[in-house]
């Protein structure tokens, strides 16, 4: 008479057996051949403005996670209207694309037609003068204090 194995054996071979697929070995990272910054916006993006706030460097493994914090990181300056990442193979390792539109600089503010509140009233409304970083919301929320200025009056 043929003896039967327990199940469980089975089971547990079967289970390694599909764990050696499922998990390879650690394949060798790769590693960080070229930094590229690129300025999608009307306005510059210079290379350094951009490599100032990221840690990931040429050398470097390839580590999304740290490549993920950078990205945070530009995005949390204000600097940016716009920040995207992107990797792309080249002989040797991986070549990262920093894609960025910077938030436009403020060089000189004229008021026009500020008659009744006076132009220095709207100047301090806005809140913003020569060397602000300004953006869409900046704007908005800035022009929406005149309005309301306005309002009262």
């Amino acid at each position: 008479m043929r003896r039967r194995r327990p199940l469980g054996r089975c089971a547990a071979a079967a289970g390694l057996v599909l764990a050696c697929v499922l998990v390879p070995a650690r394949l060798p990272a790769e590693v960080i051949k070229e930094l590229r910054v690129v300025s999608t916006g009307a306005g510059p993006a210079p290379r350094d403005s951009v490599l100032a706030f990221i840690t990931t460097r040429e050398g470097q493994e390839f580590e999304p996670t740290l490549i993920s914090r950078d990205l945070q990181a530009l995005q949390k300056t204000g600097r940016f209207a716009d920040v995207r990442v992107s990797a792309e193979h080249v002989p040797g390792g991986i070549a990262l694309r920093y894609e960025v539109q910077a938030n436009p600089i403020i060089r000189t503010l004229r008021v026009n037609g500020a008659e009744f509140l006076g132009n220095h009233k709207v100047r301090n409304l806005m809140e913003l003068g020569a060397g602000d970083l300004v953006s869409d919301a900046i704007l908005s929320v800035r022009a929406q204090k005149v309005r309301e200025s306005y309002a009262k009056h």
